[in-house]
This record gives structure tokens, sequence and C-alpha cells, in this order.
């Protein structure tokens, strides 16, 4: 599916040159999305999952529930929209892009959905779902309406109000910085470098590491934009805590900008891994150029796991495939090995021992974010004996099991997940 959406985007770009990325990333996200929903209705068959309770004859029609998850609907776009335009963080000139998206196609959203909702209503069985009780929320019948259900709603829809504004301007300059402005990038990159057999090995690892960044992030986005019961990619509950949600945020604009970049600026300063094999045999750069181009895949392959139920800080079923066999969280150990590959922290390009150092310091503390990103995912997803029983087994079977004897506390236990514990 990524391989797919790639070669979608280049075809646009070989074939239609001058075309405008703008139009390029919708289509080939839509035609991406298309092509693995069908994989997954046809080949795995989701919608025949038992989560999905879907019913081989509909139930009877029932207008009066259709229409209150019609305005449960509209009131969630509502919802979206609002954290969208809310506290002025996606207002800015770069985010003209995804206004210009959402106002295009929200009328075939909307239009879409005023047919899907009575079908899925129908084939379903469970009809309350979190839309009608958000629903009956929305008009004035409180009584009715579950009231941790609709806040768990309202969660969800925070949660992709922020992530779909930032994931896609992430896939829009991503394309249009790779196919738009190729020859920019290699000079932004490559700007010092001399001889032309360091050049081309050097492109080629950049190309090839751009490839799989725009994958993770196709894969990201179509998590954010897919979400459906009929296709068990339903949200089933969020992150409530303070901590899980400020961990999260702080990795991604503008929070990232805002606050927690300033604290390791030196270590995105202080040069990567191109200013160090400049002038290095071929060989070398054969070698370091595959780890980082491994580490990207590393990183892309985590999520493109999820399939389409990728998104943060939420629950939509147990991911247990590709990278998730070898161990938890694969998408931060793997997104920390890029780093530290692409970064070399180890080192500095002044020769200072002190600034390496530093640099390593920042890099720890990079670390150390992501490991409270794993442990508050952990302690939610423990409600849910799947997860529990999961976690445990990757304790004796993941390749990092023997880090749990070195560092205790790194060990999975239930009990601390379920207390909220980080340690």
């Amino acid at each position: 599916g990524g391989v797919f959406f790639v070669l979608m985007v280049a075809c646009f770009n070989i074939f239609f040159p001058q075309i405008d990325q703008v139009i390029v990333l919708p289509i080939s996200m839509l035609a991406g999305t298309i092509f693995l929903i069908f994989c997954e209705v046809v080949f795995l068959k989701v919608h025949r999952r038992d989560a999905v309770g879907y019913l081989e004859v509909p139930a009877p029609a029932n207008p009066q529930r259709v229409r209150i998850k019609r305005i449960g609907f509209l009131a969630s776009v509502g919802v979206l929209l609002a954290v969208n335009g809310g506290f002025g963080l996606f207002q800015a000139g770069q985010y003209d892009v995804y206004w210009f998206y959402a106002f295009l196609f929200l009328p075939f959203v909307c239009l879409g959905a005023f047919f899907y909702i009575p079908y899925a209503d129908r084939r379903l069985g469970a009809g309350e779902d979190k839309l009608w009780h958000f629903g009956h929320f929305v008009c004035g019948g409180f009584a009715v309406a579950d009231r941790q259900r609709v806040i768990e709603h309202l969660r969800s829809l925070v949660l992709r109000g922020f992530f779909l504004p930032v994931m896609t301007i992430y896939l829009f300059h991503n394309i249009d910085m790779f196919f738009g402005n190729h020859d920019a990038l290699f000079e932004q990159e490559l700007g010092k470098l001399t001889g032309q057999s360091g050049l081309v090995l050097l492109k080629a690892f950049i190309t090839g590491y751009s490839v799989f960044a725009m994958i993770d992030l196709f894969f990201a986005l179509a998590g954010y934009l897919v979400v459906s019961r009929m296709l068990d990619t339903d949200i089933r509950s969020t992150d409530s805590t303070l901590l899980g949600w400020t961990v999260c945020l702080l990795c991604y604009f503008p929070f990232w900008e805002l606050f927690f970049f300033a604290l390791v600026a030196d270590l995105y300063a202080g040069g990567n891994w191109q200013d160090w094999f400049i002038a290095m045999p071929p060989a070398l750069i054969v070698i370091w150029g595959s780890l980082v181009v491994f580490g990207m895949f590393a990183e892309s392959f985590s999520t493109l796991s999820f399939g389409l139920r990728f998104s943060n800080l939420t629950y939509r079923g147990l991911i247990c495939n590709g990278m998730f066999r070898f161990t938890k969280h694969p998408q931060y150990v793997s997104k920390m090995l890029n780093r530290f590959v692409y970064f070399m922290p180890f080192l500095a390009l002044d020769g200072s021992v002190f600034t390496a150092m530093e640099r390593m310091a920042l890099f720890c503390l990079i670390c150390f974010v992501y490991y409270l990103r794993a442990r508050t995912e952990e302690n939610h997803l423990s409600r849910y004996p799947e997860y529990v029983r999961y976690a445990t087994l990757m304790n004796h079977h993941s390749l990092f099991r023997f880090a749990g004897r070195i560092l205790p506390f790194l060990v999975y236990s239930e009990e601390k997940a379920k207390a909220g514990k980080l340690f």
C-alpha cells in the first residue's frame, strides 16, 4: 500500500512535472487509501471480525436512531473544525493547504456519511454507539446520553482535530520537497559535498530515506482519516491522562518548536551524518548510509504495521504483527535508532569532547520523553486483557528482553501499569 502511494506520486511528477503538489497529495492519498481498504475488506475480511459485529441479515431500519446519529456526525464535524481553528495553532499560512483540502472534501464526506450511517446502523447490530450518544447529547438529551461515552468521543475528536492538519502538512511538505524541489533538497543536504562518487551514493541514500518517510506519513495520515467500525478501525478508547497527552504533543508541531526544541536545539545544530561522510571512502558511505536508511525503514514499517489503525494516544485493537512481533513500541525504538545514526550525537564537528557529551545528553533526554510515551501508552492499554497478555509475552520473547535483566524497571508489570506507575 505504501509503495502504491509512492508510485502514484512518482507517476504524477514523471509524466506531469509541472503539476501542483496540492493536487498530487489528495489524489495519491485517495488512491492509496482505497487500495488499502480494498485489500482489508477482500483479503483480510476485517468487516467480519467479532469486534465489528457485522450482521449477515440486516436489522430493521430505525429512522429515528439514524437521524440522531446524523446529528451526532454533523456535530462531530463541527468539533473537528473548531479544534482545527482553536488557539490559532493551525491558522498560519503554511496550513492554507490543509484548510483548502478540508473545505474542498468536507461536502463529499458529509454526503457519503448521509448514506453510510443508515447502512452501518442496520449492519452493525449495536445501534446505540458513541455517535448516537453524542447526537442525543447535542440535542439536549442528557438523561439518555452516556456521559462517559460522550467524553470518550470528544477526546477522540480533539485528538483527530489536532493531528489531521499536522500530518497533512508534514506529508505535503515531504512530497513537495522530494518531488517538487528535489534539487533544493540535495543542495540543502549535500551543499558542501565534493567528489562525484560520494555525491551519487549520498543522493541514493537520501532518496531511499525520503521514500520511507513518505510511506510512514501516508499510513499515519490514513489512520487519522479512516475511522470506521465497519472496517474495524474505530477508536475504542483515548488516553485520559494529562501526562500522556503532554509527552505526546511535545513531539509535534507547534509544541515541539515552541517548547521542546529549545532544549535540544544543539543536538540538531551539531550536524548530521552527511557532514561526517563528505570526504569518506564510498565503502564507509554505503555502510553508514545503509544504517540510516534502515532506521527510517524500521520506523516506517512500524507505522504501516497498523494498517489503517495508526493514531497516537488511542486503542484501536491489538497490533502484534510486523515489527510488533519482535518488541513492544517498535516505532519508538526505531525512531531513536533513526536519530542516533542520522545525527551521530556521540561526535562533535568541532572535535570537542564536551560538545559530544552535551549532544549525547540531549539525545538521552529525547529518549526519556519517548520512554514516557511508551509507559503512558502501556498504562492506558493495560485495561485490555489482550494487551496485557501481549506485553507479558514480550517480557520473555522480545529482542530486547535482556534489557529487563539489566534495568528491571523496563520489565512490563500489569500491576504497575494499572496503577499508573512509570518506573
